[in-house]
This record gives C-alpha cells, structure tokens and sequence, in this order.
C-alpha cells in the first residue's frame, strides 16, 4: 500500500474558528483546515468577519469523498465516527462530520450572505469548486466569492479500497498522462 498520510492534522485554531475546544475537538480535522483556510484567506486580503458580514460573497466548499465524512477509523479530532469506533455519540457528532455543515460554518464564520455551496466530485473537487465560483462571479449570482477545499489523506482506509479495486497503480506512482 503507497501513500503519504497526513498526522498531526487534529490541532484546530478554535480563536480564529470560532469553536468552543470541546467542539473543536470532536470535529472532523477537514473542517477545521476548511475554516482556517477560509478564515486566512479573507484576513490575508485585509478582509474581516465585520467587513464581509451581510455581504453577498458566496461560500463554496470542497472536501472529497473520505474527507468529509469521519468513514475512517480517525474520522475526527474527537475519536472517530460513532459508528466507526462503537463509541456513544456526542453531542457534535451531528456537525462535525457533514459535508453540508462545514460549508455553512464558513458562511458563518466570515458572516456571509451569498451563496453557499458543498461540493464532492471526488479529485476534482477543488477545481470544481473553484470553477462553480468563477461561473457565479460572471452570473452575478454573488459579489464575492470564497472557495476552499481539503483532500488529506489521513489513513490507508481510501487507498487500500481503490488498490484492491486496482484503481491504483501497483508501482506506487501516478501515470496519469503516460500512454
């Protein structure tokens, strides 16, 4: 099995996400990335939460497949998914591992009023998610637009399952655009 494997991934800023530790604890490490991301992204364009608050910039938020979801047996900061590790739920396993939700965290988090859009096409999700935001610029359909997106590899779960589909290759290397 090949891979790089993201560790150490569970730290979330819960000053600058605005979480409680306990929530930011529990919640899946993507959205954490997914909320600093777009928390830097706007600061480092001398924007802020006032600034941007009530305006109509749009939220599009990426996260493939296995990020969103805590479907590994490390799904979250928190211990994983209850039903991954047989442990009771809590209290913010609701949100902490939605797709749906780490995109309204974001519109939340900055204060925004456009569009809000979860996207997962897989590897293209952040492309896609960035595209869709052009496309909604050039339609008027948002003033602004905020795109994030987070593919960490926190496990083996994912490319054991496509190795044994033998969706990857055996050399451990990417041949996308060999003949």
């Amino acid at each position: 099995l090949y891979g790089s494997f993201a560790r150490g991934a569970h730290a979330i800023d819960t000053q600058a996400s605005l979480l409680s530790a306990a929530e930011a604890a529990a919640m899946n490490p993507h959205q954490g990335a997914i909320l600093e991301q777009a928390y830097r992204a706007t600061h480092i364009l001398s924007h802020t939460r006032a600034s941007l608050g009530g305006s109509g910039t749009g939220a599009l938020v990426a996260l493939p497949g296995q990020a969103s979801g805590g479907s590994t047996g490390d799904g979250g900061g928190g211990g994983g998914s209850p039903a991954v590790t047989g442990r009771r739920p809590g209290v913010y396993d609701a949100t902490s591992h939605t797709l749906s939700v780490a995109c309204g965290r974001v519109s939340h988090l900055l204060g925004l009023a456009g569009p809000c859009l979860a996207l997962d096409t897989a590897c293209s999700a952040a492309l896609t998610a960035l595209h869709t935001g052009c496309d909604a610029l050039r339609a008027r359909q948002c003033d602004a637009a905020v795109a994030c997106a987070v593919g960490w590899m926190l496990d083996g779960s994912g490319n054991a399952v496509t190795s044994v589909a033998g969706m990857l290759s055996p050399q451990g290397r990417c041949h996308t655009f060999d003949s």
